[in-house]
């Protein structure tokens, strides 16, 4: 799917997995908060669709693997960033950073699609994998019309 090579492919992927749910819940929130936010009605149905397509994605995998817990400390999200500064009235501003978290999550569902022992994740993830890439669209060409 992805041209360029992951750096996931070489991750623990217990931990990957955990990590990935964490994006996922994180992705969900801020993709909820946004779409409740932006004035424009397409960009705030592209919104509605990531937050739903990402609540799938982590309910399924929460499904197959309960155990897919967060031990210890996390780290701050990385859409905490993003949403201390994003404006409803300006979405475009965020778009490439969030073009790229979504990118950075379907690297993280292509290791663990290939590297994960489980057959339960494996099958969460092909279930989801196209609604996952139809929203990482919605943000890449956000992102384009913002180059415009």
């Amino acid at each position: 799917m992805n041209p360029t090579r992951s750096v996931y492919r070489t991750a623990d992927v217990h931990q990957l997995l955990a990590e990935t749910v964490r994006h996922l819940a994180d992705a969900r929130e801020f993709y909820l908060h946004a779409s409740r936010s932006v004035l424009d009605a397409e960009i705030r149905h592209a919104f509605a669709f990531s937050a739903e397509a990402q609540s799938a994605l982590l309910q399924s995998l929460q499904q197959s693997v309960p155990a897919a817990r967060l031990d210890g400390e996390q780290p701050p999200s990385v859409f905490a960033a993003i949403a201390g500064q994003f404006d409803g009235r300006r979405p475009q501003a965020a778009a490439r950073e969030l073009h790229a978290l979504d990118m950075d999550l379907m690297q993280r569902i292509e290791a663990l699609f290939a590297n994960y022992p489980d057959m339960n994740v494996r099958a969460a993830l092909k279930k989801h994998v196209l609604t996952i890439q139809r929203a990482g669209d919605a943000t890449r060409r956000l992102a384009l019309r913002n180059v415009a």
